[in-house]
């Protein structure tokens, strides 16, 4: 009994051990994919880490998630490099116990901005495979589709194979292919021998492709085809729509995120939907244009309830009144119309369209289309290119916004600036592509840019937060430097995840000859390979 009293008794009148702050820290970054990496050296008497983050110049040092033990000398994460201010931001970790902390020296991320970006070739990646034509990705940005046409060297290319590949992120944040998806009998014809649609469902195991121009000798003319491959936890099986419609039959391709609704058309302006029931595909509904119209390009909202389109009536080569066009309620037979343009004639050409899952948010490009292709070079050089933003209240669509090129396009060929757009799931995100922006830089930029002399493409990057905002630039990691601007095309196809960290951009002229993910994308080996990159 003595003993412990006396313990204790030591215990208690010992005087307190003091604890000295810890030195300062060295902090180190690099690049991860899609994210950052922090490296620090170990700092003797530091009981815990602090990662902080000072997001641009009117910001102050924030700590990034919970506390680091003592044993840990690195962070990573993941970021959207398209929503981030390379420039700006800036980063420190701290020594800390239960003295306080010491802070290290603040390091800029801003060189890291193109190592970040995931660079994503096909793995059997070679000449005029043109992958990247289309692209698209599931919600949650886990999965996402693209097609390669093939077009063996020539535009119109009779008997090209092309496929769809199928990529997806593993835990640790890395991307893989995850399959390549061929037609059965690769006969593609003239009509429109350069084009494969593809459309992915949110779970990332259904893919709808269609080839608009397949031949079908039975019929003598191109008729087209679509297939739906199913992903059982072991192989891919797929299914054939094709049901005799008239040419161009999958020219448009359109899946719902459940994976079981299906939008397509055919070139004589029929816009066809199908449903799965009881294991096969059913056409449900068929929309035709009305008399004296003009429709092109419907597109299908993330939960299927709304088909929107872009229309006009035809005067001549021209438009007279153009307007946005809405199907929805039960089995789409709610018509909505917006005006948009009213002028006789009109200069005003549909090119990028975009719908958000809810169809709640719509945006709407108008310009000049802009080709890749040699014989439609030079594109045209009059009038601006323009993105208009409509917003659905109370069941009516209204126009929020109109966007229009950086000012640093000063050359003639604004018009390409809404080429293709994209628009996040929740609607809160917009990426518009220009092919033929002229503004210096690589990688992601911050706006403005300087002018450039030569067109090397880049995606705008808005966000909306009480009115739209232009946050970022997207420009090529490495500009294409040959001669022939037709085939640059940065920006051919753009897509967005439901919350819009993830973007998708498409270059199906890109010429490395790199495969795989995270090649070297710096030589022009392999003409018209093709490349998507993941920000």
């Amino acid at each position: 009994m003595r003993v412990l009293t006396f313990c204790a008794f030591v215990a208690m009148t010992a005087p307190a051990y003091t604890q000295t702050v810890p030195s300062a820290p060295s902090i180190t970054a690099g690049p991860e994919q899609k994210g950052l990496r922090f490296d620090w050296e170990p700092v003797a008497d530091a009981t815990r880490y602090e990662l902080e983050y000072k997001a641009n110049a009117d910001s102050v040092f924030a700590q990034i998630g919970n506390d680091y033990p003592a044993s840990a000398t690195s962070a990573r994460f993941r970021l959207p490099l398209h929503l981030f201010d390379w420039t700006k931001a800036r980063y420190r970790v701290a020594a800390c116990n239960s003295a306080g902390c010491t802070r290290s020296n603040e390091v800029s991320v801003s060189e890291l901005r193109r190592d970040a970006v995931v660079y994503v070739k096909a793995s059997d990646s070679e000449p005029e495979l043109q992958f990247g034509d289309e692209v698209d990705v599931t919600p949650d940005g886990l999965n996402f589709v693209v097609s390669a046409p093939h077009n063996s060297g020539q535009y119109l290319a009779e008997d090209s194979d092309g496929a769809a590949y199928v990529f997806g992120r593993r835990r640790d944040g890395t991307w893989f292919q995850r399959a390549k998806l061929s037609i059965p009998e690769p006969n593609v014809g003239a009509l429109y021998g350069r084009a494969m649609r593809v459309s992915i469902s949110a779970d990332g195991n259904t893919v709808a492709v269609s080839v608009p121009s397949f031949e079908h000798s039975e019929f003598d003319s191109n008729r087209g085809e679509v297939y739906v491959f199913r992903f059982n936890g072991t192989t891919w099986a797929r299914a054939r729509l094709y049901t005799g419609y008239r040419s161009g039959f999958g020219s448009v391709l359109e899946l719902n995120d459940a994976g079981d609704t299906l939008l397509t058309e055919d070139l004589f302006d029929r816009w066809l939907v199908y449903k799965l029931q009881d294991g096969a595909w059913n056409p449900v509904r068929m929309i035709q244009n009305p008399r004296g119209r003009f429709c092109s390009h419907p597109i299908f909202s993330g939960d299927g309830s709304v088909i929107a389109q872009h229309c006009g009536t035809r005067v001549t080569n021209n438009m007279n009144d153009v307007y946005l066009r809405t199907h929805s309620g039960s089995n789409w037979t709610t018509v909505h119309d917006v005006l948009i343009a009213a002028s006789f004639p009109s200069t005003h050409f549909r090119t990028g369209f975009a719908i958000d899952d809810s169809g709640d948010t719509i945006a709407l490009g108008s310009g000049r289309s802009y080709s890749t292709h040699p014989e439609d070079w030079p594109p045209p050089t009059t009038g601006d290119g323009k993105v208009t933003v409509f917003k659905r209240s109370s069941g009516v669509y209204t126009k929020v916004a109109d966007l229009f090129p950086g000012v640093w396009r000063s050359d003639p060929y604004k018009g390409a600036f809404g080429f293709q757009i994209a628009l996040s799931g929740d609607g809160n995100t917009l990426a518009i592509g220009d092919p033929l922006d002229n503004g210096l830089g690589a990688g992601p930029q911050s706006p403005p840019l300087a002018a450039g002399t030569v067109n090397t493409g880049a995606v705008y990057v808005y966000r909306f937060r009480d009115t739209w905002r232009l946050m970022s630039v997207m420009k090529p990691n490495y500009p294409d430097t040959r001669v022939s601007p037709y085939l640059k095309s940065f920006g051919a196809d753009v897509d967005l995840n439901g919350n819009g960290h993830t973007l998708l951009v498409t270059d199906d002229a890109e010429s490395s000859d790199a495969t795989g993910v995270g090649g070297d994308g710096s030589n022009q080996g392999a003409v018209r390979s093709g490349a998507v990159w993941i920000y």
